[in-house]
């Protein structure tokens, strides 16, 4: 296992000599061996290594179990250890499920604690799971990928390795590990593949996850060059409102349906297969409109490709000084603030509190100014519209979206989350809570 790790590191460049990785740790086979097997390589790589745990509240006293395991391995092992808790089912966002919001608060509680590189235990056998999930939920060549083995600043040194290899790897070094007994039942799609499907494949041949590797490596060389080519065809066909039909209808289908998802994206637009496939015709056809989700269409004028959104009345929005203790709508948003004691306040990793202690100033809700930048919590700082564009809120909201911002800047972004200099941490005494729901 220790030589697939170190042939993944050099293929991917996943760590380099004197590199600092903060290791995902959960305390099961996979994480346990990965934590492991970077302590056994760290003198090697002089690497600098630490874990991080975080206790989703979700399995009563089985989730307590596991911390205080990964408590005892780390110490044992002499490694430092980040952990902290979060009440994963009052984080959920609408429409969002708990599977989806318990992968959202673990990275960024990663990312909030990692210093340098985020290990994740990821295996051959996931990449398994990925690929078959994504390819019957009608992916295209993207989802087909499976895992990258980097993505930013996260790396997976066990992308190569097979669950069986991992799990022998801690058999011959004596390792105990915890067991997740949520993935022994069927309740989730991926279970049922881990359960069901992997065994059959595995049946036909023992070497599948090798197969899947092999395939979705290939496959992410495709990629990148389509990739490549969309963004150079994209730049070529660049023009006053939108882009060349001339030029776009020429490009072979693969090129042109991912210069359309492109466009699409950048838009605010989250394209779907259907969507897409709709605005490849009109180009292709070089006349012709139709609708996208949002409340957006994409049409032909002249001989461009133009993406733009329904016409929609810009909500007035009056700014409120001195914002605590109020209650106030905000465009279609019911907004309340309320300052409270840090002991009263359960979970310290929720996107709504700041510490009210380092407001310069008084607190002001308004809409986005122009100049407007933040730095979130371990990232870097970015302007306010670039941020909305990356996180794809919808244009037509993004100038009605609650700001609250102190004499020096933002401090906060409605259902993004605050700033790092306003962030509460363990020194905080006084919380400013916001909360906030969409008016019917």
């Amino acid at each position: 296992m220790l030589n697939k790790i170190e042939k993944a590191a050099e293929r991917y460049n996943l760590f380099q000599e004197g590199d600092s990785i903060t290791v995902a740790l959960s305390g099961g086979a996979d994480s346990t061996a990965l934590l492991h097997a970077l302590v056994q390589l760290s003198e090697k790589y002089s690497l600098k290594i630490k874990a991080a745990h975080l206790n989703h509240k979700l399995r009563g006293d089985e989730s307590d179990r596991d911390e205080r395991f990964v408590r005892k391995m780390c110490d044992d092992l002499g490694i430092k250890l980040v952990c902290e808790s979060a009440d994963i089912s009052s984080l959920t966002k609408k429409g969002e499920g708990i599977e989806e919001c318990a992968r959202r608060v673990r990275y960024e509680f990663l990312q909030r604690n990692a210093s340098g590189k985020i290990a994740t235990a990821h295996s051959a056998d996931d990449n398994i799971e990925t690929v078959i999930f994504n390819l019957t939920r009608g992916s295209g060549i993207k989802g087909a990928c499976g895992i990258p083995p980097v993505r930013d600043n996260i790396i997976r040194p066990l992308i190569m390795c097979s669950r069986a290899e991992i799990e022998e790897y801690c058999k011959n070094n004596g390792l105990s590990f915890v067991t997740d007994s949520s993935n022994l039942t069927d309740d989730y799609t991926r279970n049922r593949i881990r359960h069901n499907v992997i065994p059959i494949l595995k049946e036909i041949n023992s070497a599948a996850g090798d197969s899947f590797y092999r395939f979705t490596s290939a496959l992410n060389d495709v990629n990148d060059l389509v990739d490549g080519l969309a963004f150079d065809a994209l730049k070529l066909a660049k023009l006053d409102k939108g882009y060349d039909i001339d030029r776009l209808s020429e490009l072979h289908v693969s090129v042109l349906t991912r210069t359309v998802q492109i466009i699409l994206a950048e838009s605010g637009s989250m394209p779907d297969s259907e969507h897409i496939g709709s605005v490849v015709k009109v180009i292709r056809d070089k006349k012709g409109k139709c609708q996208l989700n949002g409340g957006r269409f994409a049409e032909i004028k002249g001989n461009e490709i133009v993406v733009f959104g329904k016409e929609i009345k810009n909500i007035i929005v009056t700014p409120c000084y001195n914002f605590v203790n109020k209650r106030v709508t905000f465009g279609e948003i019911l907004l309340q603030s309320e300052l409270v004691s840090a002991d009263k306040v359960n979970n310290l990793l929720a996107n709504d509190i700041i510490d009210y202690d380092k407001i310069e100033g008084e607190p002001i809700l308004r809409a986005r100014e122009a100049g407007d930048s933040i730095r979130l919590k371990k990232r870097p700082r970015k302007s306010v519209k670039k941020l909305f564009s990356e996180l794809k809120i919808d244009i037509e909201k993004r100038d009605n979206l609650p700001i609250l911002a102190d004499e020096k800047g933002v401090i906060w972004i409605y259902d993004v989350g605050p700033a790092e200099r306003v962030a509460v941490d363990e020194k905080t005494k006084n919380i400013l809570k916001i909360s906030g729901v969409v008016e019917k």
